[in-house]
């Protein structure tokens, strides 16, 4: 029976009823203690590290077996591996000095094993000679050939691309020459120890920054406080190597690859930190940035231009960020993926009328006034069933005009199979003190009109 726990361990060694093999599991040399005291060390596997390194040998796993049974000519001990494979098929399973931790074979055993047979996922020996009792005593699975006493006696594993909080177990099950399980306790979880587990090595959070872009500045820029600075959004991110002495193929912080995805028309450059050198490269709806320097600073800094080289921004938008950790040219793991870090809004006139009946006995007259000079886009939201099932621009709010868009908001409705009551949110993306927006509805049959906003 194998035990992963000192207290489970303890309890077996107590109760003389009791028989059961225990597995001890660890990725440095060194052996298990005295009988009912077995540790159990797990090695974590680097997921962004093994996507370049997978079927990698790790040499140095140690398997040891603590007897609690009486073991006859016969006998045998089978291994399964899963989640990795055996890397050979030359290995022993012999009686260590377990106590003192000397990892010194005995000389004279108390039951010999001969191998059986041996597949990527199975060994197995059978008993072949015995002498002493073999109850209490430690066998070690090793690689043939390792030095008596040789603090590197490891069985040689291959290594898999285990996913996160993935396992690589090792189970060993004990049976009579006749095919009866002994040495076994109650539960198939106690004869398996873990080797190793997979674990992400890199995580990174950022914390988003929104911004609203100004319609007074022609929408060119954000909007400024009341000491007239310009209110950028600056998202943050925090980045994190989990990392730990022992943990297999870990990898260095060298090799990113950060995307932002939005629209970045109107804006000069992005970068990170203060230096400046840190840009991302933009391209489209894009904007990457490769390499350790993605780290020297965890602000994420939009450069908007001179004023004379203004463009307007693009608003309302989510831009989101994508983190990717390679080990060489492979690619590796996604330790942020589409994360929300910057909502720009836009500070518009937005009004919302929550009564607006859609049937074919009603008429709608919807229009929006624009007393402005700056014109803007017009945005409809149709609201039913306590959320939004349909937006579109549909029309342009000129300066000094009454814009009608009713045929536009109805065509709206009609694409969208909205037949009952609904909400209606018309957004202008022009300075709210210059809009009026008039929403009507009224009954063809009796020509009552009702005013909604």
């Amino acid at each position: 029976m194998f035990k992963k726990s000192l207290l489970a361990l303890a309890m077996v060694g107590a109760s003389t009823s009791a028989l059961a093999v225990t597995t001890s599991i660890s990725t440095t040399a060194g052996t298990a203690a005295a009988p009912g005291a077995v540790t159990t060390t797990t090695a974590n596997i680097s997921v962004e590290g093994m996507v370049a390194n997978t079927g990698s040998v790790y040499a140095d796993t140690n398997v040891t077996l603590s007897l609690n049974a009486q073991y006859t000519v016969g006998d045998t001990v089978t291994f399964n591996i899963s989640g990795s494979e055996f890397a050979d098929t030359n290995y022993t399973l012999v009686e260590v000095n377990a106590v003192n931790g000397t990892n010194v074979v005995i000389a004279a055993p108390s039951a010999t094993f001969g191998f059986l047979n041996a597949t990527a996922n199975e060994l197995s020996f059978r008993v072949t000679a015995t002498g002493t009792t073999t109850v209490g005593k430690f066998y070690q699975l090793r690689a043939a050939g390792a030095a008596n006493g040789s603090s590197t006696i490891g069985v040689s594993i291959k290594l898999a691309d285990l996913a996160d909080k993935a396992k690589a177990d090792i189970t060993a099950t004990a049976k009579t020459s006749t095919g009866i399980v002994i040495d076994s306790a109650a539960t198939t979880a106690a004869n398996t120890a873990t080797a190793f587990v997979g674990a992400q090595q890199f995580k990174l959070t950022p914390t988003a920054a929104n911004g609203t872009v100004d319609v007074a500045q022609l929408r060119t820029g954000f909007v400024k406080n009341a000491g007239g600075v310009e209110q950028v959004p600056a998202p943050t991110f925090t980045f994190t190597d989990n990392s730990v002495a022992g943990w297999i193929q870990a990898i260095a912080d060298d090799n990113f690859e950060l995307t932002l995805n939005g629209d970045f028309t109107g804006v000069d450059s992005i970068n990170v930190g203060a230096a400046a050198t840190d840009k991302f490269t933009v391209s489209g709806n894009t904007a990457t940035l490769k390499g350790a320097t993605a780290l020297t600073g965890k602000t994420i800094n939009f450069v908007m231009p001179a004023a004379a080289k203004r463009v307007a921004l693009t608003a309302p938008q989510s831009i989101t960020f994508t983190a990717v950790v390679k080990e060489g040219t492979s690619k590796a793991t996604t330790v942020a993926d589409k994360a929300l870090v910057s909502t720009w809004s836009l500070n518009g006139d937005s009004e919302y009328s929550e009564f607006v009946p859609f049937q074919e006995d009603f008429a709608r007259a919807i229009t929006v006034t624009n007393n402005g000079t700056v014109e803007g886009d017009i945005m409809a939201e149709i609201f039913a069933g306590g959320k939004m099932v349909a937006a579109k621009k549909v029309g342009t709010a000129s300066k000094y005009t009454v814009t009608d868009v009713s045929a536009a908001v109805d065509a709206l409705a009609k694409e969208n199979s909205v037949t009952g009551y609904a909400g209606v949110r018309i957004t202008t993306n022009a300075p709210a003190s210059n809009i009026d927006v008039s929403t009507i509805y009224y009954s063809k049959a009796d020509k009552d009109r009702v005013k909604v906003n």
